[in-house]
């Protein structure tokens, strides 16, 4: 069927009339357009034998009605035209019978449509005709309109066939192309699922080693002959959420669909626990991460956010914490505006008494339609409070909010600097 026409439950009625009169294939409007020629020029009174009287005109006219019909309904006009023959055969058997256009015409649209069962039915209905014709002395009996029934139902049937090859020839077509678009569809998911796979596993090997770079490093920091810690604690961190981000990447290109999944928020912030509380040893902190009771099942953008959330936070503990004093880390879900909100906070002891705006964290968190606060308890301690939203079950993730630009959105996407900086990222 044509696409553009195809007819929905939902589709106005004028359109589904369109579609019936056009046809659902491609010769149908042609077709449809000769059989409405042909059955209106019989309906005329040019069409109609001078000899004939009322019931010949009103016989003549249902036949030329059929002739319209034909196109769209072939079954029951040869039906009626075979059932017509032989009524009018027995009205006015001397004039020309005009139901036998209906039938030839039926079974030429018939042929289009490859129902040679029925195209036989439709000649040995006109064959009975003649037989009977000839019987009872009807005009269709006769030699010279039995010639011509012949030679108009072989013309008929040929261009029936010819239109009912070139139709199967054009719907192969249309069939081959689409199987060779699906195997074409199919080859580049199969190339972007190789793709995919061959770069995690370059890029993972290549992370993986300056991962163990850095233990050998953190290592001789330890024992005073390496880099600073500060900057070895910070390098393990962007190390360990490259590889995160890199198989999450991995995820899209299979083509995972993670906007409808729903993730338990425990295990997936505590899977980034591992490498954060690495980095800690690796740079001396003494960091301890506590949880709370979360939610088991939260929308993965959610848990994807406050991943980030909380290695932006252990980054920012790294940057500005003291050594020598206890770091701590806490996650937990706290009463918020309109439900729950889920809170990480960082408490630890300060290297500079001077001020700094984690604006990272702020941006992450305002794209959530969080917020970021810091508190200064005294002048050698610092809190940072985090704060966003836990959609409620069923309830649509937060949108990023209309102050929010794109630049601010891929600026809270870059990794942390490694130098230090006396502002937080």
């Amino acid at each position: 069927m044509i696409p553009s026409l195809r007819p929905q439950d939902s589709a106005p009625w004028w359109r589904r009339l369109l579609a019936f009169l056009i046809g659902p294939r491609f010769i149908d409007p042609p077709l449809r357009f000769v059989t409405v020629f042909f059955g209106t020029m019989t309906i005329l009174p040019t069409g109609f034998d001078p000899a004939g009287g009322p019931g010949y005109v009103a016989l003549s006219v249902i036949a030329g009605l059929l002739v319209i019909v034909s196109a769209f309904l072939p079954r029951l006009t040869l039906v009626a035209g075979i059932l017509g023959t032989f009524a009018f055969m027995g009205v006015d058997p001397d004039l020309v019978n005009p139901f036998n256009l209906d039938v030839l015409v039926a079974a030429g649209v018939l042929l289009t449509y490859r129902r040679y069962r029925l195209w036989a039915v439709a000649v040995a209905g006109l064959a009975l005709e003649v037989l009977v014709g000839r019987m009872v002395g009807a005009s269709s009996g006769s030699a010279s309109d039995a010639q011509v029934t012949l030679l108009v139902a072989v013309l008929v049937s040929v261009l029936g066939l010819g239109a009912g090859l070139g139709e199967a020839r054009i719907q192969a077509e249309i069939a081959r192309r689409e199987d060779a678009v699906r195997r074409h569809e199919h080859e580049l998911s199969r190339l972007r699922i190789q793709v995919a796979i061959d770069t995690h596993d370059t890029v993972s090997h290549g992370l993986a080693t300056q991962a163990a770079i850095i233990r050998v490093l953190g290592q001789e920091a330890a024992a005073g002959r390496g880099p600073d810690v500060r900057t070895l604690s910070e390098l393990g961190m962007v190390n360990d959420r490259s590889q995160r981000q890199l198989r999450q990447l991995l995820s899209r290109l299979r083509g995972d669909d993670e906007q409808d999944r729903s993730t338990d928020l425990s295990e997936a912030l505590k899977s980034v626990t591992g490498a954060i509380t690495a980095g800690a040893v690796a740079g001396g902190f003494a960091l301890d991460v506590r949880f709370g009771a979360l939610p088991p099942a939260v929308p993965a953008p959610v848990v994807d956010a406050a991943q980030k959330l909380l290695t932006e936070l252990a980054t920012n503990v790294f940057k500005h914490a003291r050594t020598d004093a206890p770091c701590v880390i806490t996650v937990e879900v706290i009463p918020g505006e309109g439900g729950s909100a889920l809170q990480l906070a960082s408490h630890n002891a300060v290297a500079s008494p001077s001020g700094f705006t984690p604006r990272t964290l702020t941006r992450r968190a305002e794209l959530l339609g969080g917020s970021c606060e810091v508190r200064r308890p005294d002048g050698d301690s610092a809190e940072v409070l985090v704060r966003i939203p836990l959609p409620a079950d069923g309830a649509p993730v937060p949108a990023v909010p209309p102050g929010i630009s794109a630049e601010d959105l891929l600026r809270a996407d870059e990794a942390p600097p490694l130098a230090h900086a006396v502002e937080s990222s």
